[in-house]
């Protein structure tokens, strides 16, 4: 596996770091440290040689021109997960004063990450939540958990809105709201199963509710450490209403959220 880790030397940047050592991780990979902001990347690179000592982990200098030079990075470097904080803004110039996360959020091919501090104490198991929809984006999502390697007693907690107004208006592939609600049940119980069968508890909710507001209540019920969710790829996110619920939960919940992107 191989990480593009963004880092800023803020609070925030720490927790986002820290924050992987709750991420299922597994114990060899190849960790690029890109530092911004004339950070101490030094100080990053040495808390993930002690939370990962058998990771490959390298640094490249401050991007002044972030917009640019990440995303290049990211081409050149090709990583599987791109790790952000919640908390780092750029200048206008570069970014339209939007937080980093949300940039990289709709121009990463990789699948990303913002990492926050977790609400749990260190000791105990992970506790997160994936967003199922009944098509492939969702089904990457969960079976990305699925292979990850996670402590004994992690719990992955299935949220499953189906939106009345929108399935009963077409815009859900034209599927009658019964069928709608069947074909997003039926995706949750085959989550779950893959799920179970990693080894990890489940639980599940499915109500009548807007998919974002639903995610981010539950989240916080849950006192979750990481949402989960399905992305086909940064325009598809952007165009759609995929793109409103990412943006939604990535900008305001509490915790860490990771949207996973299928390999084409």
């Amino acid at each position: 596996m191989k990480l593009l880790i963004v880092y800023a030397g803020a609070e925030w940047s720490d927790a986002a770091v820290d924050d992987l050592s709750r991420a299922g991780l597994p114990a060899e990979a190849e960790a690029l440290i890109a530092c911004i902001k004339n950070s101490n990347v030094d100080h990053a690179a040495s808390r993930l040689a002690e939370m990962f000592p058998r990771w490959n982990v390298t640094t490249v200098g401050c991007h002044q021109a972030a917009k640019a030079s990440l995303l290049e990075t990211a081409r050149t470097w090709g990583p599987d997960l791109t790790v952000v904080d919640g908390g780092t803004r750029m200048e206008p110039a570069q970014l339209f004063g939007r937080a980093l996360h949300t940039y990289l959020l709709h121009h990463s091919q990789a699948s990303v990450r913002v990492g926050r501090k977790s609400p749990n104490p260190p000791g105990d198991p992970p506790r997160l939540i994936v967003a199922v929809g009944g098509a492939a984006p969702s089904e990457a999502a969960v079976r990305a958990i699925a292979a990850r390697h996670w402590p004994p007693g992690t719990l992955v907690h299935i949220v499953t809105a189906v939106n009345a107004m929108l399935a009963q208006s077409g815009i859900s592939g034209e599927l009658s709201y019964a069928h709608h609600r069947q074909v997003l049940t039926d995706a949750m119980h085959q989550s779950a199963d893959l799920l179970q069968k990693a080894g990890l508890g489940v639980t599940t909710e499915f109500r009548d509710a807007v998919p974002a507001e639903l995610i981010l209540s539950q989240a916080e019920h849950f006192h979750a450490d990481c949402v989960f969710l399905g992305s086909r790829d940064p325009g598809f996110l952007a165009r759609t209403l995929l793109g409103s619920v990412a943006s939604a939960v990535f900008s305001q919940a509490h915790c860490s959220v990771e949207v996973v992107r299928r390999k084409s």
